[in-house]
């Protein structure tokens, strides 16, 4: 694997560190977004709402942001 790293960042001009970075930091954000969308599903299962309720309570509450 170490080779593997080793090439591609050698490919894309960039450090070891530099690419083992931003492996860390895209881990965490899917980690991150994972456990935010284990969080909405047993959120939306406790008050017994539909898949496109959702999706439109996210579309309020981003549209309510965006005119604040």
């Amino acid at each position: 694997m170490l080779e593997q790293v080793n090439r591609i960042a050698k490919e894309e001009s960039r450090t070891r560190s530099e690419l083992l970075r931003e492996a860390v930091r895209r881990y965490i954000a899917e980690k991150e977004l994972s456990r935010l969308g284990r969080y909405g599903q047993t959120k939306a299962q406790e008050l017994n709402l539909e898949p496109k309720d959702v999706d439109r309570l996210i579309r309020e509450y981003r549209k309510e942001k965006a005119n604040a």
